[in-house]
């Protein structure tokens, strides 16, 4: 569902910023549809798809204070500190953060 919001604001300039995305899933639904899904939707940034058991590592890696909400969007400074953890938002949120955050020189 937030898919189609992620690729509109990848196409969009929003300073130096980059877009990343994780996603969570079953084994099974990432071997047999999300690359497919993927390369049909035209996504052309980064993305890094893991299990539900190895979800956990990886993001208390990222954001130790994480208590298992999805979605989660984590904004971070060019240095990869994070700057802002945000839960359900709107593409137009994280925008605002990204750019609060560079005007502050983060």
């Amino acid at each position: 569902m937030e898919i189609p919001e992620l690729v509109a604001m990848s196409e969009e300039s929003v300073g130096d910023a980059g877009l990343m995305l994780v996603s969570l899933d079953s084994e099974e639904n990432i071997q047999q549809n999300l690359g497919k899904m993927f390369a049909r939707m035209n996504i052309s940034f980064p993305t890094y798809h893991y299990t539900l058991s190895e979800a956990e590592s990886f993001i208390m890696e990222m954001y130790p204070d994480w208590r298992g909400d999805i979605p989660l969007n984590l904004v971070f400074s060019k240095d990869g500190t994070l700057v802002k953890a945000l839960g359900m938002t709107t593409p137009e949120e994280v925008t605002m953060e990204i750019h609060r955050h560079q005007s502050l020189g983060d």
